[in-house]
């Protein structure tokens, strides 16, 4: 019940999930905007939260290699938004997910709610952050 104590009712059930769903629109209003880095590019290298620091210098090395690539950054995941994401990527570009795991969840994130499907992950899961140079070698070998 909205007073916090248990219960079981059906209708207090509907109502409080009714109430959690009626702040998604609100927190889309007030949640931060992907950020890009470099936003006319051919490839996009794709990441959030901790991955920032290292995809902007990833992608300083590979534009000094001729590489046109950027980065969209993401802060705030949920609610995903799906409209700026498929705004932004929807356009036939090519983008990698830079991710601190094994299972390229934020490419299934992605897909799940946009419908576009990345060219590939770059995956790092042994406890260390991504060096910036990491990055830049891993997308010269996909793209190459």
């Amino acid at each position: 019940s909205e007073d916090g104590h248990i219960s079981e009712k059906i209708s207090d059930r509907v109502r409080m999930v009714d109430k959690r769903n009626a702040k998604l629109p609100r927190m889309l209003k007030e949640m931060n905007s992907p950020e890009f880095y470099k936003k006319n590019s051919d490839i996009f290298l794709i990441g959030w939260g901790s991955t920032r620091g290292a995809l902007i210098e990833s992608v300083d090395i590979l534009r000094k290699e001729k590489v046109n690539v950027g980065c969209l950054n993401f802060s705030d995941i949920w609610p995903f938004p799906a409209p700026a994401v498929q705004q932004a990527l929807g356009r036939g570009k090519q983008f990698f997910t830079v991710e601190l795991n094994s299972t390229a969840q934020f490419a299934r994130l992605i897909r799940q709610e946009t419908g576009l499907s990345s060219s590939g992950a770059i995956l790092k899961y042994d406890g260390r952050p991504f060096y910036p140079v990491e990055i830049a070698e891993t997308l010269i070998k996909r793209i190459h």
